[in-house]
């Protein structure tokens, strides 16, 4: 019997890329290594040629979009090789950074660091990563006492121009210092002021101290004071007065609000004035 001698694997299987991925479908993984320089025409399947040690040398020395243009390859696979050989991102030429660029790191923003040291916002982050300084700049700059002084003299806006600070970094000192705010937009409530809250109707107290009727019963409920008219007892001759007009003029005249001569109406039954009666003439003219 006669001995029959295998060929080289390489002899046997002669099959093209394409006829590789119809046999192994989803298996199939297209080859990295191909000793042809281009790929030939007709050729089945996809494929890259091999890189050479020259072509691996630049890569990471130069910009990707260089090595691309000098070796006849695309960025994107210079790119993709960059990133296979764990190489960083070439960066262009800039000028290394100064103890004193570094001392406004950290103290101003990043924008207006990059202002000033004539480089990119993206550059002065990444400069302050590096000198530890986390993720915010560091916008608690030391106050001094003049400064301190200066709180509560006039609106927050106003201080914040003359120390070249943002508002709201003065007005958060402000109320670390518990200094009231000199804003005319909001009212400054004394303790003797407040003593007066619940002792008159809101309407008037407010007109009184000039401030608005929303802000005083914010500030009545703030100090959990009852109102004068959920305090005070209704008398007879009030609820006499009940429907006998619109409830704003019996509250004007009481000095009562609105609200509780109509909810006093109502705990009565006491209809709304101008309403038909059910036994009134002109009900039974209906």
């Amino acid at each position: 019997m006669k001995s029959v001698r295998k060929k080289p694997l390489e002899q046997r299987v002669q099959l093209t890329e394409r006829e590789f991925k119809r046999l192994l479908r989803h298996a199939y993984r297209p080859s990295l290594r191909v000793n042809k320089r281009r790929r030939s025409r007709g050729g089945g399947g996809d494929f890259r040629w091999e890189w050479t040690l020259a072509e691996i040398q630049l890569v990471g020395k130069l910009p990707d979009a260089d090595v691309a243009r000098r070796i006849g390859r695309t960025e994107e696979a210079v790119k993709c090789r960059r990133i296979q050989l764990g190489l960083p991102k070439p960066e262009a030429k800039v000028p290394r950074w100064t103890p004193q660029e570094d001392a406004l790191v950290g103290r101003f923003s990043d924008k207006e660091v990059a202002r000033r040291t004539r480089r990119s916002a993206q550059a002065v982050q990444l400069r302050r990563r590096v000198l530890g300084m986390g993720t915010l700049f560091d916008r608690r700059l030391k106050w001094t006492r003049a400064q301190d002084k200066l709180l509560g003299t006039a609106p927050d806006d106003e201080i914040g121009r003359r120390l070249g600070r943002k508002k709201r970094a003065v007005e958060k000192r402000r109320l670390a210092l518990r200094i009231p705010s000199k804003n005319p937009a909001y009212h400054h409530w004394t303790k003797e002021k407040e003593a007066l809250l619940g002792t008159m109707p809101d309407r008037e107290l407010a007109k009184f101290l000039g401030v608005s009727l929303i802000a005083l019963v914010a500030q009545r409920q703030r100090k959990h004071i009852r109102s004068i008219d959920a305090s005070r007892a209704w008398t007879p001759a009030e609820e006499a007065l009940l429907g006998t007009a619109p409830d704003d003029e019996v509250a004007r005249c009481l000095g009562r609000t609105t609200v509780a001569v109509c909810l006093r109406r109502r705990a009565l039954r006491i209809a709304v004035f101008g309403a038909k009666q059910p036994g009134s003439p002109a009900a039974k003219a209906q």
